[in-house]
């Protein structure tokens, strides 16, 4: 009584038990993305016990900027030059390595909107085992206060009588210290300008100062939302750019992004650095110490003349050219530099117009070395690994009326020095993530996979036994 003997009862049986065992699998898919949904949406949120919130305030991996200079190697030469003959001859020097990014968030202050205000403190510190040379490294480089106070101001006369008083001239020569964070300029404190130190360095002030107060979301009344950049410096937008499609501050800072992206996501991000919004498209899947992630590039369309991406139109301004366009690869940022006239592009005019690369001598491009990306966790959102290079330049024009510039042949784009920043999740870190959220999806997964497989051998392997046997008994 109630036993199962007969082998049509064994087939009907083996069927129902492989069936079960395919539906249990199958069920284990929804119930295992909710699990996994709900310890994200969870864990993800910007407030204080959250994994998210820890790695937030205090970045768990270590942040480097590298600098790259271009050394004028005949700067007498085209400084004296009387025809558009000698081109400038650069000779990259670097790197020069500094740990960067390595303070916590300060002056938290939590909104009622579920947002939440910060500031990141600055502090460079010089890593000599890490760089070619000592900050003591003397570079010749163009005068970039020279090139830009004819453009800031005017008054070519009174500028030519100046720089003859400092002996000025269009390079100079100074050590990395000087030009990265700061030296007295003689053209500065002779000619005082409300507004403007007579101290000038490329990153000046840097150590001690902060990029502004960011206002970003929580995600704790939405997760999609989480890290979205809400205002920076008490606004909405940046306040460089006359369209708001491109004035609008979007994103978020690009160390981590809203939760569960797919590849057709495209991820935007804000730049202080650039003084204007940032896109990423998807690349490839990699392995990073065990976890995988997307790889996220920058579009060649990004930084292209306006000519062929209508959308970058509100970018142009007025120093150069009739239109005020710049040709592909570079990005006029005057507008944040208070009118200096400074442009930005990728290392060596990397996916930029050739003449501003045959402009000069000595730039090659080369993507593996010269690209930005973003190495992002898909599930969670966060940035495991980022490495953004951006190169820094000055327009260098001829200027009649004053004796250093009168012999310069032609507008230049002149290439200052390139950056590269770079953070990779550290292996502690890692080894965290993995055992928290990579091992434990990876082992529902393979339940899921086994038990699917199982149910599915069974109800094609449980007939073929049935009638096997059913045919030996003839």
């Amino acid at each position: 009584m109630g036993g199962c003997c007969s082998p049509k009862c064994r087939l009907v049986s083996g069927l129902v038990v492989s069936a079960l065992v395919l539906v249990l699998g199958g069920v284990l898919i929804p119930i295992g993305d909710h699990i996994i949904s709900s310890t994200v949406t969870e864990e993800a949120v910007l407030i204080n016990g959250t994994v998210a919130f820890d790695a937030w305030v205090q970045s768990p991996s270590d942040v480097y900027r590298q600098f790259w200079f271009f050394n004028v190697t005949n700067s007498e030469e085209f400084s004296l030059q009387s025809n558009s003959s000698v081109k400038p001859k650069l000779k990259q020097l670097g790197p020069y390595t500094y740990k960067v990014r390595h303070l916590a968030k300060d002056n938290l202050e939590y909104h009622p909107n579920d947002s939440v205000s910060y500031v990141l403190p600055q502090q460079a510190i010089f890593l000599r085992d890490m760089s070619v040379g000592p900050e003591e490294d003397l570079i010749t480089s163009i005068n970039m206060v020279a090139s830009a106070l004819p453009v800031i101001m005017g008054l070519p006369q009174i500028l030519n009588g100046i720089y003859k008083i400092t002996n000025t001239s269009i390079f100079h020569t100074r050590t990395v210290r000087e030009l990265l964070w700061g030296y007295k300029d003689p053209i500065l404190e002779s000619v005082p300008i409300p507004g403007i130190e007579s101290t000038f360095g490329l990153f000046y002030p840097y150590n001690g100062s902060n990029d502004g107060i960011y206002t970003i979301f929580t995600g704790q009344g939405d997760i999609s939302r989480v890290a979205i950049i809400h205002e920076w410096k008490n606004n909405k937008y940046m306040n460089f750019w006359p369209e708001e499609s491109c004035d609008r501050i979007k994103g978020t800072d690009g160390s981590s992004f809203p939760p569960f992206l797919n590849k057709k996501n495209q991820l935007e991000f804000f730049s202080s650095d650039v003084c204007r919004n940032l896109v990423a498209e998807f690349h490839q899947t990699r392995k990073l110490k065990g976890i995988d992630v997307y790889r996220f590039l920058l579009p060649t369309s990004l930084l292209s003349a306006s000519n062929k991406n209508t959308a970058n139109r509100c970018y142009c301004t007025k120093y150069l050219n009739q239109t005020g366009c710049t040709r592909d690869g570079v990005l006029d940022i005057s507008s944040c530099k208070g009118g200096a006239p400074v442009f930005i592009s990728l290392p060596h005019f990397l996916d930029g117009s050739r003449e501003y690369i045959d402009d000069v001598e000595g730039l090659e491009p080369n993507r593996e070395e010269h690209e930005t990306y973003l190495d992002v966790e898909p599930t969670t959102g966060i940035t495991m690994s980022v490495t953004k290079r951006i190169q820094i330049n000055i327009l260098l024009q001829r200027v009649e009326k004053i004796d250093i510039f009168k012999n310069v042949p032609q507008d230049y784009i002149f290439p200052i020095i390139w950056l590269n920043e770079t953070g990779t999740l550290g292996d502690d870190s890692a080894k965290a993530f993995r055992e928290a959220l990579t091992i434990p999806m990876h082992a529902l997964y393979s339940v899921q996979i086994t038990l699917m497989t199982l149910g599915s051998i069974g109800i094609v392997v449980t007939p073929i036994v049935y009638f096997s046997v059913k045919s030996c008994k003839r």
